[in-house]
């Protein structure tokens, strides 16, 4: 069964959801279910892998930054994400450097997360709530309390499947109603890179 004839058939079984009737009730459920992601965020003291994140982000200066990331890269295996790195660099000059916070910066990346899901379970495969099951997961959960790239990689590689989906859905179809569909699926495994 491909996606075409799931919507077919999804349209064919019920009446089609209009998108303003869609926003009506998908916002505010991708909304609970950021918060919930969000309150899953403890003070729990860092483990020793999260040390590292914490240690670059804390880092003064630019140039800092990216000399500890060249020393890091150079003394340890450990693969270094940086993107990833500058991003919790720049948002602990916002909003500090404790577990709490450092850990908060999953936030924009788990909301990007739930909204992707719930676009394509509407729109590529025409059921309204299939999204919740996996936004509401307690692997995520776990994953939100990470001081580590975990959910930004998770949502990169989301956004990147999804874009992909409503590529091959319907490859002539000009944008219409997305900006997944404005950024071509090769791009976003680019920038899926870089974060990795």
């Amino acid at each position: 069964m491909t996606v075409k004839t799931m919507k077919i058939e999804y349209a064919t079984s019920r009446p089609g959801v209009r998108s303003v009737d869609a926003a009506s009730w998908m916002l505010p459920l991708i909304g609970i279910a950021s918060l919930l992601l969000g309150l899953s965020i403890s003070n729990q003291s860092l483990w020793i892998d999260e040390g590292l994140t914490a240690w670059l982000a804390s880092q003064h200066g630019l140039s800092g930054l990216f000399h500890a990331l060249r020393v890091v890269s150079e003394t340890t295996t450990q693969p270094l994400e940086p993107v990833y790195h500058l991003y919790t660099w720049e948002w602990v000059k916002v909003f500090g450097v404790s577990e709490f916070a450092l850990r908060a910066s999953n936030i924009p990346f788990a909301i990007l997360l739930v909204s992707a899901l719930a676009w394509s379970s509407l729109n590529l495969f025409g059921v309204r709530f299939a999204w919740i099951v996996f936004a509401l997961s307690p692997f995520l959960a776990v994953y939100m309390n990470e001081a580590r790239p975990y959910i930004p990689l998770m949502a990169s590689v989301t956004l990147s499947l999804v874009a992909l989906l409503a590529y091959f859905d319907n490859p002539d179809k000009p944008v219409k109603t997305s900006c997944l569909r404005t950024v071509p699926p090769h791009d976003l495994l680019r920038i899926q890179r870089l974060i990795i």
